[in-house]
């Protein structure tokens, strides 16, 4: 793992919290700024208190922007002395290893897949007829 990648990938990436330190090989820290980022959004509209996206959104972002560029400057020392570890590691036990069988990777997917499709079909306009090529 090395922190000296394209600068200009990692400006492009360090702007969507999480990616950034996706890009630089720390997927389990990007994955956590990622879903704290999304999932705030995602529970602000679900629960009608936008107010909150405009608190802890900006700070998330922010946090990860900082975050990623300071990682890119490290010298390769520093940057291998980093541990990727969940954000919230220490308050929840998330760092055992993930094993997971290609089965309950396709299993995984489906999901993901019917979900996404259920999603689409609800965004669909009455009397709407789309043709997907």
């Amino acid at each position: 793992m090395t922190n000296k990648k394209n600068r200009f990938f990692t400006l492009v990436f360090s702007c969507c919290p999480g990616a950034g330190e996706m890009y630089l090989g720390l997927y389990r820290q990007g994955v956590s700024l990622m879903g704290l980022f999304f999932g705030t959004i995602a529970l602000a509209a679900w629960l009608g208190f936008e107010e909150l996206i405009f608190f802890i959104c900006p700070i998330v972002w922010c946090y990860s922007f900082f975050h990623t560029h300071n990682l890119r400057r490290m010298t390769e020392e520093e940057f291998a002395a980093v541990e990727d570890k969940f954000i919230f590691a220490d308050y929840v036990n998330l760092n055992r290893e993930w094993k997971c069988s290609p089965k309950h990777r396709r299993v995984f997917g489906f999901v993901l897949l019917l979900i996404a499709l259920s999603v689409e079909a609800g965004n669909v306009p009455d009397g709407a007829v789309f043709l997907y090529p």
